[in-house]
């Protein structure tokens, strides 16, 4: 009888190191499994449809990049555009009607990529574009001019802007007032994120920063060539700025549908990029993916999938392009 006794007091006493070894340290969240990814095909999303069936995907090749559109649900893909030009830009219509991209010409297509036709051409180049809200212009930088133009190519300029325009965004803020918001990269001094009225005039520098995104009435900057932070201020007026994170992150996109939530890239290693679900209160930020090296964060319109290119560093000298477009859902 005592030895029984003693062979379940050693079972139960196993039992219980077993259970503690599974449960979380004080103040530690349990660990939770990663969502899964499922592959796209090759390339970079840059774009999604206004109701989130396509993606625009960059191919990189050779001699020459390729705009493909990508069904998110895995079914087909065609190729819609190709380029030799090392950097243009691309946008789906807020309407979702139509699709632009711009090189050194500004092209516009429906959304399915068909009824292609140059708006205007430019020595200079073209890029970076935006929609207007209601999707029935386009602004774009041309050398260091703001302009804008409608779908039958008559276009006009607004202002003369910062140096080295390398995002641009037409938004409409919840007060009912619209902006065009920018960065400049200026030669000789720190990067900066303005907004511009309309009509051209007062120009507002906002913050010092390099990389932006506008979400209803809030604008999140980022540094990454700097330290690497994230903070969010009042888009309207550049007031009331509240760290988020301070340091390693390489790229950011608000989740829609779900103010306060965002997808960030964080540098996890020496070549290791990954995607965490960064919640704007202050709650632990959520991984999405380990150990990866990962690119160009992209929700679908609802919020609930989120798209990002994957680099493979095992590819081979003969694979024009390393990237892989992934899907993960996220509820």
């Amino acid at each position: 009888m005592a030895k029984k006794r003693s062979m379940l007091l050693w079972l139960l006493l196993l039992m219980a190191c077993v259970l503690s070894g599974c449960r979380a340290a004080p103040g530690q969240k349990p660990q939770t499994a990663l969502p899964t990814a499922i592959s796209l095909g090759i390339g970079e999303p840059k774009a999604i449809s206004t109701d989130g069936q396509n993606l625009l995907v960059v191919r990189t090749l050779e001699d020459k990049n390729e705009g493909w559109l990508v069904a998110t649900d895995g079914s087909g893909s065609q190729k819609v555009f190709e380029t030799t030009s090392t950097t243009f830009d691309v946008a789906f219509s807020p309407d979702g009607k139509h699709l632009a991209w711009a090189t050194d010409e500004l092209w516009v297509a429906k959304a399915d990529g068909s009824e292609q036709r140059t708006l205007l051409k430019s020595e200079e180049g073209l890029g970076p574009i935006a929609w207007s809200p209601d999707g029935k212009k386009i602004a774009f930088i041309e050398e260091d001019n703001l302009r804008v133009t409608d779908l039958a190519g008559s276009a006009r300029t607004i202002t003369v802007v910062p140096e080295s325009v390398r995002a641009l965004t037409w938004a409409a803020l919840p007060s009912g007032e619209e902006r065009f918001f920018l960065n400049s990269f200026p030669s000789e001094a720190p990067a900066f994120v303005a907004s511009i009225p309309l009509e051209g005039t007062g120009l507002m520098r906002l913050a010092e920063a390099e990389f932006f995104a506008v979400a209803a009435d809030q604008l999140y900057l980022a540094d990454p060539f700097d330290q690497g932070r994230l903070w969010v201020i009042n888009a309207a007026d550049g007031t009331d700025a509240r760290p988020l994170l301070d340091s390693k992150v390489q790229a950011f996109a608000p989740r829609p549908e779900s103010p306060g939530q965002l997808a960030v890239l964080q540098q996890t290693g020496e070549m290791q990029y990954d995607l965490f679900l960064l919640a704007a209160n202050g709650e632990t930020p959520v991984p999405l993916t380990s150990g990866s090296l990962a690119i160009s964060p992209l929700w679908s319109p609802d919020g609930k999938a989120l798209y990002y290119g994957l680099f493979d560093l095992e590819a081979s000298e003969e694979v024009d392009d390393p990237f892989t477009v992934m899907k993960i859902d996220i509820p």
